[in-house]
């Protein structure tokens, strides 16, 4: 094959496949480049993104080929350097490098100054929260459906549905009738996601088994869940309702229901206690149909735990795709599949990923096709991120709704409500209340600068939010300050190692196999646990701080 660093003409040239670089000797179509050597080199090749980046003097620089007095590049002589313009050069030099495997014309690795300019060069900063905001304002596929074909509420709804809601409800149906098999209702919170899921629920019930409805939430909305459930059907369309929750059941209990309602950390817990059982068994042939299996985990078992629908309310519990939590939606097994939430990113892009695996939107269940595609939407290495920003908001809108409060239909704002008006009171303590905070500001600030002086404030750090918490008491009421006792003594250094060196050494295998810290009591995810001496259990600050109190 002819080298690239050649520049005599080359009428006919062979492509060259080890890299798949398209080379071809016709003249160039609109779009296309010529190089010096003759070679006309397709600019829609997956190199062709360099072009743009020869601006970079560091970039043009680690292309140029070696001074005439050094040994020649794998025995090619180098082209002189007034035969055409720099860029031209460089293309005409690279065309049929391997940039992705890192590897020249004949196999060779790039240089090491190239790569790392390349590298360096490719990597992009991650979307910032404005441009975030900005693209979810635009997530407005019901602006495409026709008023006449958004419909009514379902006939056992008691309550009419307002507008913005017809539209929810006739694009979920959408949703479920094409390949997507669901979706994100991502509605500012008061827009009634829950009566429009509710609707959804009532207008596409299943005229077969699977018929159960599963709805994961916090503890403090399945009550909630209950109640609409029971207030807004009528009486010829209740559902059976079963709660799942510190109880035993079956899978078969299970799948008799309409609707089951369960909680977040039910479901996690069923997750550990599944892999627990994989696990003890391992050299065994588990008979899945054994009963014990599906009392032990009804909702994850393997085999009969299928269900109509799953609805996961306030998703973004799941936005870390390492937790037990995220892992065990995952699991779970359904026809339909729904997220709801106000905030589907708080963050950033990464946690979308965890929402698209559990709603199996392909190829992006798939981490390495989604870190590929968004990957310098948040801080890795991927697509350009103009390529990433039109991908993400073409998927978004093909599997997101999202409305705000001030947001029009037919132009008309959603919802019709009175101008808000604000009145702030202040609570003015009275002689002996003010007293009494005084007394505890003042202790505080010795405490402090103790901590201070001493420079063990990062090692006291939640003794400090403790004294912020009694002041906070204060204001509220000075008798909850009563009967507690924050005299905690600071520990030392070596008696931190002391307490370490007397943990057993499987405790100590034990964490340093944990790859991501999740809190087993309000299962999120944690950056840095504190640990239980001598268990060695491990939770977050917060609920440490709680289980202290």
């Amino acid at each position: 094959y002819p080298s690239p660093w050649d520049s005599s003409p080359i009428p006919t040239p062979a492509p060259f496949p080890s890299n798949g670089f398209r080379v071809s000797g016709i003249i160039p179509p609109s779009g296309n480049r010529q190089s010096p050597s003759g070679l006309n080199v397709q600019l829609n090749s997956p190199y062709s993104s360099l072009r743009n980046r020869f601006s970079n003097p560091a970039l043009r620089n680690a292309f140029q080929p070696l001074p005439p007095s050094r040994v020649p590049f794998n025995g090619v002589s180098p082209p002189p350097r007034n035969s055409g313009s720099s860029i031209a050069n460089i293309i005409g030099q690279t065309s049929m490098f391997d940039f992705t495997n890192g590897l020249d014309t004949f196999g060779n690795p790039l240089p090491s100054r190239l790569a790392n300019v390349l590298s360096d060069d490719t990597h992009e900063s991650p979307v910032t929260g404005k441009e975030l905001d900005d693209l979810l304002a635009n997530i407005r596929p019901d602006v495409d459906i026709p008023e006449h074909n958004r419909g009514v509420g379902p006939p056992g709804l008691k309550y009419p549905l307002y507008r913005h809601q017809e539209v929810a409800l006739a694009w979920m149906k959408q949703m479920e009738e094409g390949t997507n098999k669901g979706g994100i209702l991502a509605d500012d919170m008061g827009l009634g996601k829950t009566i429009s899921t509710l609707s959804l629920m009532l207008s596409n019930q299943s005229k077969s088994r699977p018929k159960t409805n599963l709805i994961i939430g916090p503890l403090s909305l399945i009550r909630q869940w209950e109640e609409e459930l029971y207030k807004k059907t009528k009486l010829a369309h209740k559902f059976s309702v079963f709660v799942y929750h510190s109880k035993k059941t079956t899978t078969y209990e299970l799948l008799k229901h309409d609707v089951v309602l369960t909680t977040y950390g039910t479901l996690a817990q069923e997750l550990k206690r599944r892999e627990k059982f994989i696990q003890e068994n391992k050299d065994r042939n588990i008979d899945w149909n054994d009963k014990s299996c599906m009392a032990k985990f009804p909702l994850l078992h393997p085999e009969k735990a299928v269900f109509h629908r799953i609805i996961l309310d306030e998703a973004q519990c799941i936005k870390n795709r390492n937790t037990q939590t995220a892992k065990a939606c995952h699991s779970l097994r359904a026809t339909y599949r729904w997220c709801l939430t106000g905030t589907p990113m708080m963050n950033g892009i990464l946690e979308l990923y965890s929402l698209l695996k559990f709603l199996r939107i392909r190829p992006y269940n798939a981490w390495e096709d989604f870190r590929q595609t968004f990957g310098t939407l948040f801080g890795q290495y991927g697509d350009p991120r103009s390529i990433a920003m039109n991908k993400l908001r073409a998927l978004l809108k093909a599997i997101m709704l999202r409305r705000k409060k001030d947001s029009k239909l037919d132009g008309k704002p959603i919802l019709q409500l009175p101008p808000k008006r604000e009145h702030i009171v202040y609570a003015e303590l009275s002689v002996d209340e003010r007293d009494f905070y005084k007394q505890l500001e003042e202790k505080a600030q010795v405490v402090f600068s103790k901590y201070l002086r001493e420079g063990s404030v990062g090692k006291n750090y939640s003794n400090i939010l403790v004294l912020l918490l009694r002041l906070r008491q204060a204001c509220c009421h000075p008798h909850l300050n009563l009967d507690v006792d924050d005299t905690a003594k600071p520990i030392a250094n070596e008696e931190v190692e002391k307490l370490v060196k007397k943990l057993d050494a499987t405790i100590v295998e034990r964490i340093k196999g944990v790859e991501a810290f999740e809190c087993p009591i309000c299962y999120d995810a944690v950056q840095s646990p504190s640990f239980f001496v001598p268990c060695g259990h491990d939770s977050c600050q917060d609920c440490l701080s709680r289980i202290v109190d």
